[in-house]
């Protein structure tokens, strides 16, 4: 088969759904060389797929552009009609609106543009809406990441079962960076507790931070730790929080991909408070740096994270607040056996399995 993957998205900083783009990509083509690869990035080819870009049955494609919009709607649309394939993977975000043909296979990991659109700014609901109507009705198959997610894509947008296929993500273990580095270059703490997220509505931070701040008004509580870059319609979260920052709330905008074993390792707990998540990397690779996570219980959360996990009632104050206070004061057996769930859970979790279901619905679909 003759396969593009569009990676134009791996140009800038890498978030989640970048990350699975990338690491589906790399897993396919280091485990199937039996199938011809045309990779399309955008300014620059990834750093970490540049290793493969030597092999015979892999070619690259670059494309130059700046503004987002103009560049998905028509220069990667025209590189796009003149590449002939038989499958088009768009993995991280949609393929253009006016690209039309049977052979797409699209990620939608979550209905976000549904169910979360207020925390959307509207150009970009309405952009991301018509994108996934385009995929629902003209790809070859739908890939989302949870079974949450595949539910209520059947359910809003009554697409079949039969053209809906699962592949989650994968955890990858990242060497340590030695945490006396990642301190100085972040400004960190000595002790902390820990989140990381794009700063954006839906990861529900302005909870976290309410939360954190009644407790701390009762009970002496380590640090906490705000990681990742600003995302959309963050100003009036930052506005809202500003006069409650003290010097026990600590932002240190993007991470380093190399910097992120360390700064989970260290933590003395991660939370995620988000509202809606149709999978959600992040407390599955606190899991793997043997670090307790308390998550909300909301939308996928509990299927990924499953037992491994402390739970609070989403968007309750109230509970978070209790469920920290617990987990600032794990005994050592306790930390240690949520310590064991979470490594355990977060090993069922593997890039290479992911990509060879993927291979497989392929060339199934290849074969009808």
């Amino acid at each position: 088969m003759k396969i593009v993957f569009d990676l134009t998205s791996l140009y800038d900083h890498i978030t989640g759904v970048e990350r699975y783009g990338l690491e589906i990509a790399k897993s396919f083509i280091n485990q199937f060389d039996d199938h011809q690869y045309v990779l399309i990035f955008k300014n620059d080819i990834n750093k970490e797929i540049r290793p493969l870009t030597g092999r015979d049955n892999v070619r690259t494609i670059i494309l130059k552009g700046k503004k987002k919009g103009w560049f998905n709607q028509v220069t990667l649309l025209r590189c796009l009609k003149k590449v002939k394939a038989d499958a088009y993977l768009f993995l991280s975000f949609p393929q253009p609106i006016l690209f039309f043909t049977k052979k797409t296979y699209t990620a939608v990991h979550d209905m976000t543009p549904w169910e979360m659109g207020d925390t959307m700014k509207p150009l970009s609901r309405l952009y991301y809406k018509l994108s996934y109507l385009q995929a629902f009705l003209f790809s070859k198959r739908i890939i989302t990441v949870s079974k949450f997610s595949a539910g209520r894509i059947r359910h809003i947008a009554h697409v079949p079962s039969k053209k809906i296929t699962i592949i989650r993500d994968g955890v990858r273990r990242r060497d340590m960076s030695g945490y006396d580095v990642i301190k100085a270059k972040y400004q960190l703490p000595d002790k902390y507790i820990l989140t990381l997220s794009t700063i954006e509505p839906r990861k529900n931070l302005s909870l976290l931070i309410e939360a954190y701040v009644r407790l701390l008004e009762e009970e002496d509580v380590p640090d906490l730790v705000i990681a990742g870059r600003s995302g959309w319609l963050v100003e009036n979260f930052l506005g809202a929080v500003s006069s409650k920052i003290t010097d026990k709330i600590h932002f240190t905008g993007y991470i380093d991909e190399e910097d992120m074993g360390a700064l989970y390792n260290h933590a003395d707990f991660f939370v995620f408070p988000s509202k809606y998540e149709g999978f959600g990397i992040p407390p599955l690779e606190a899991m793997s740096f043997e670090t307790p996570v308390l998550s909300s219980d909301a939308a996928s959360l509990p299927e990924v994270l499953g037992r491994a996990a402390d739970y609070f009632i989403s968007d309750s104050v109230s509970s978070l607040k209790k469920h920290m206070s617990n987990m600032a004061k794990l005994s050592d057996d306790e930390r240690s056996l949520m310590i064991k769930r979470g490594i355990k859970r977060a090993s069922l979790y593997n890039w290479d399995k992911e990509a060879a279901k993927l291979e497989r619905k392929l060339y199934e679909d290849y074969c009808n």
